[in-house]
């Protein structure tokens, strides 16, 4: 009976601790979820707080003290009035979009407690201008510092195990993974180190002073929107062990007048190279299977494509608003899909279609290509991704 007695308590006691939330409160336009074990944790503010809050260590609710351990996901999401918030030195956690859409906070000093940094949680903080991440920071969610114009510059304690910066660039603490360039630098060159394999979605988003970028050889993943908006941007090369770009990731980059894709890369994402005005040839190589919805809408100086025997379909206005377009080369014996409004319409007009000379009835037949006015047999054409057709 002892026994049994005993593990009744011991449950009891773990439920305690580990509570639910058992009632939020506000403070001051702050609201507090308050725990079983005797913290709380910022769960939400009304959106009209602005100027400098400040985050006490402890809150008292029905006169009992609760520690501060948290800052809750979106708790502090599109206070634009917000200028600074100054935190406790309790809190260990900053949510995901914790601070999204503080455009106007202008200093954000995070406690030397806070061990996790949650995706985006700055995201849309134009405002920031450097941002310090302690010693203790054992986690950073892809995108925190995204769309944080005016940073120039991001700092780690050298005493940080999991996390570096080089020059104001934040890595992990290997290299292994850029986190975020700080969109305020003004370089116009950037080489990322040899051993980086990934780069983080927005890592580069909003450089507006870069150029070039050069990738290293052995980097295996571009997370979305990676060089969103990279506008003088002129060329890209992207490494061979790339085999999906990513939505979005070099979306907006209007000057840049040159890729060159990887020769194992299978899909080419949503948006991908959206408004990627400067371009003005494409040829996508051998194994790319798909074109994303929009990847290459807002091309409007391409003029020609090339298009790989592979391919199997077409998004959604992937080569929407691309009215310059003359001549479109497709070597698939099978004709792709094309998904609606993919091309504009007045290319089935204007644009010759290509194909092989043993495939042009497939296509004078396929409810996705029969629209073209001028389609023509070829015989052999040069691809320079080594094969010949």
């Amino acid at each position: 009976m002892k026994r049994i007695l005993l593990v009744i308590c011991c449950i009891i006691s773990f439920l305690g601790v580990n509570a639910q939330p058992s009632e939020t409160f506000k403070l001051k336009n702050i609201v507090y979820r308050i725990y079983g074990d005797g913290t709380a944790r910022v769960a939400g503010s009304d959106k009209k707080t602005g100027g400098i809050v400040k985050i006490d260590e402890n809150v008292t609710y029905k006169g009992l003290p609760f520690k501060v351990v948290a800052i809750d996901d979106s708790a502090f999401a599109n206070c634009e009035n917000l200028s600074k918030v100054n935190l406790p030195n309790t809190i260990t956690s900053i949510g995901y979009r914790a601070f999204y859409g503080c455009r106007n906070m202008y200093e954000m000093v995070i406690p030397t407690s806070v061990k996790e940094i949650g995706a985006e949680a700055f995201n849309f903080c134009t405002g920031l201008v450097k941002m310090h991440i302690p010693a203790a920071v054992e986690e950073i969610g892809d995108g925190a510092f995204w769309h944080n114009w005016a940073l120039k510059n991001i700092t780690v304690d050298n005493n940080n195990k999991d996390y570096v910066d080089i020059n104001g660039v934040l890595f992990t603490k290997n290299c292994t993974r850029l986190l975020a360039y700080p969109s305020g630098k003004t370089d116009q060159v950037y080489t990322i180190p040899t051993n980086t394999t990934t780069i983080a979605t927005g890592a580069f988003a909003y450089s507006k002073d870069l150029t070039s970028v050069v990738l290293p050889p052995d980097l295996v993943e571009i997370r979305r929107f990676a060089f969103q908006e990279c506008s003088r941007l002129k060329s890209i090369t992207i490494p061979n062990n790339i085999d999906i770009i990513e939505m979005g990731a070099f979306s907006g980059c209007g000057d840049m007048v040159q890729v060159v894709f990887p020769e194992k890369v299978k899909r080419i994402g949503d948006k991908a190279f959206e408004n990627c005005h400067s371009l003005t040839a494409l040829t996508i190589p051998d194994e790319v299977e798909s074109i994303g919805d929009r990847a290459f809408a807002g091309c409007k100086e391409l003029k020609t494509i090339d298009l790989p025997r592979t391919l199997k379909n077409i998004g959604v206005e992937s080569f929407a608003d691309c009215v310059n377009i003359n001549s479109i080369h497709l070597f698939g014996v099978h004709p792709p899909k094309v998904d609606a409004d993919a091309f504009p319409t007045n290319l089935f007009e204007t644009a010759t279609l290509y194909v092989k000379y043993f495939a042009v009835d497939a296509y004078n037949h396929s409810d996705d290509w029969v629209n073209f006015k001028f389609i023509y047999r070829e015989r052999a054409y040069h691809r320079p991704y080594g094969m010949n057709y």
